[in-house]
């Protein structure tokens, strides 16, 4: 980012609206509902009903829910009860179809005006993010080497071209939504990682709450990031353990996920490749000058999403070697019941 962001004005929703953030993936959504999770109090006093993508007792908030899911049954109910504002936080919706998100909408805001939050970021640091949490969160055993998945990425008809894309065709996603809501009723604003409570305040002015009022949550030990060499050694061992059944299989790989925080391999971030930050670059430049016309309320920073934050490398060959103690102390430490 090139640390100038200019600040953006939004206008609160009415009384008893409905604020929908649907994400997308890695665009500062964890802590944003980690934030209103840990504010929960401070948002009943501000008469705002809030529900993430994950709580018990409720619905996964999922484009692919069933229709007749209980969690999503007391999630209406919930909403039907409460005069206040309502606000919906899930990343995953940002996949939806027409017809998904014809069918949320009309569940979700039961005759309320509906507001649509999407939070992006720079399309080539959203590579090295995206393949960090498939290893270690895809439930396959299966996982390219991070060339590979880079390629697959930009190689149409391949699962990974039509995942990430399904995700992050800014446009795509806006032109979903807006065919539900109308695109004036969506505000599109870009991740500052320079500025990452920004996100927040922005929140607070749709929300009508107080300035400062929604504070960052003890951060998430699991969801920060890894270095390369960390990553892949944890590929390695989920591909290692891909004869296991399922359940032992997500057990080991569970110890060895914190058996190699512990082990503090250390080592540069995830590199980009020279040739996919200049194709991100391309399509960014074209993405943000979609956006700027498309009728919805975008941010002033949204060249931004045709950068890059990180430095570039001529290619991103394979981690294949770290220091034999650490590599044991890892090894232990994931055998432990």
């Amino acid at each position: 980012m090139n640390g100038n962001s200019r600040d953006m004005t939004l206008v609160e929703i009415p009384s008893n609206g409905l604020l929908l953030h649907i994400g997308v993936h890695k665009s500062g959504t964890t802590s944003l509902q980690a934030a209103c999770r840990s504010s929960r109090k401070m948002l009943n006093a501000a008469d705002v009903l809030y529900q993430g993508p994950r709580v018990k007792d409720w619905s996964k908030i999922d484009p692919r829910a069933s229709a007749r899911d209980v969690g999503q049954t007391k999630l209406e109910s919930a909403i039907g009860k409460h005069n206040g504002r309502v606000f919906v936080s899930s990343e995953f919706l940002c996949s939806a179809n027409v017809a998904q998100a014809d069918r949320w909408v009309s569940r979700l805001a039961q005759g309320r005006q509906v507001r649509v939050l999407i939070t992006v970021r720079s399309l080539a640091d959203l590579l090295p993010s995206t393949w960090q949490q498939r290893v270690r969160a895809r439930a396959s055993a299966t996982i390219h080497e991070y060339e590979e998945w880079l390629r697959a990425v930009f190689s149409e008809g391949t699962p990974e071209n039509e995942v990430f894309w399904g995700r992050n065709d800014y446009p795509a996603v806006v032109a979903r939504w807006g065919a539900v809501v109308g695109l004036p009723n969506i505000s599109i604003v870009v991740a500052d990682r320079k500025r990452p409570d920004r996100l927040l305040r922005l929140t607070e002015q749709l929300l009508a709450l107080k300035p400062s009022s929604l504070e960052f949550a003890e951060p998430q030990h699991f969801n920060t990031a890894m270095s390369y060499r960390e990553v892949e050694l944890l590929r390695q061992v989920k591909t290692q353990t891909a004869q296991l059944d399922k359940e032992e299989r997500k057990a080991l790989n569970l110890r060895a996920l914190r058996a190699i925080r512990e082990a503090q391999l250390g080592g540069g971030g995830v590199p980009l490749p020279v040739w996919a930050a200049s194709r991100m670059a391309e399509i960014g430049v074209s993405y943000a000058d979609v956006l700027r016309k498309s009728g919805a309320v975008v941010d002033p920073n949204i060249a931004e999403i045709a950068e890059s934050s990180g430095s570039s490398e001529e290619t991103a060959e394979s981690v294949e070697q770290v220091p034999v103690s650490l590599a044991a102390r890892a090894v232990l430490q994931a055998l432990r019941v």
